[in-house]
């Protein structure tokens, strides 16, 4: 191969090189671009995410710690900051003024079902507890919201998949049980 044959293939390498390094960083850029709010719509989405993740985490701590029981649902959140989650970890960043934009089934034990619902997102308040009528999709523009599960998964639930959430149901022998039929 010729020396100008070899000068034009390195030119190409590095022409595709670049390429690909401007293409990462626009694709930074869009992503962490602040919206109109200051903060860009995914990254609020993903916080929210490993809010719910985090306090996930202290509600399995604390349910280890006192024989597989979760804390009642009128205290949930007063007893997850003595010594498991900080305060910060309740707010999503979409969900505007209040201590807490989660809410605690007042129904699920560590025996529910791995779907049922045990956190969700509500509108602000402090060791909220309800079902659906508490569930908002208002931070996130009424297009869904972000609900933890007793298996301690996290999934966004689109507004029409929101009348689907379990939110009873033991499991027998190993197996789950029947799904609820409360409408939402």
């Amino acid at each position: 191969m010729s020396e100008s044959a070899n000068k034009r293939s390195d030119r190409g390498r590095t022409l595709l090189r670049l390429c690909v390094a401007v293409g990462i960083l626009i694709g930074i850029i869009v992503l962490f671009w602040p919206n109109v709010d200051g903060v860009h719509p995914h990254a609020r989405r993903v916080a929210c995410v490993m809010n719910l993740r985090t306090l996930g985490v202290a509600l399995s701590l604390y349910a280890e710690e006192h024989g597989g029981v979760y804390p009642p649902a009128d205290k949930w959140c007063d007893l997850l900051t003595a010594n498991y989650a900080q305060e910060r970890s309740f707010r999503c960043p979409s969900g505007g003024k209040g201590r807490c934009h989660y809410a605690m089934n007042p129904h699920v034990t560590s025996q529910s079902d791995p779907n049922v619902v045990l956190l969700f997102e509500s509108a602000g308040g402090w060791n909220q507890s309800g079902g659906p009528e508490l569930l908002t999709t208002e931070h996130h523009d009424g297009k869904y919201c972000n609900v933890l599960f007793v298996d301690y998964h996290v999934e966004h639930v689109k507004t029409e998949g929101i009348p689907r959430l379990r939110w009873e149901g033991e499991k027998e022998n190993g197996q789950p049980s029947v799904p609820s039929t409360r409408p939402p």
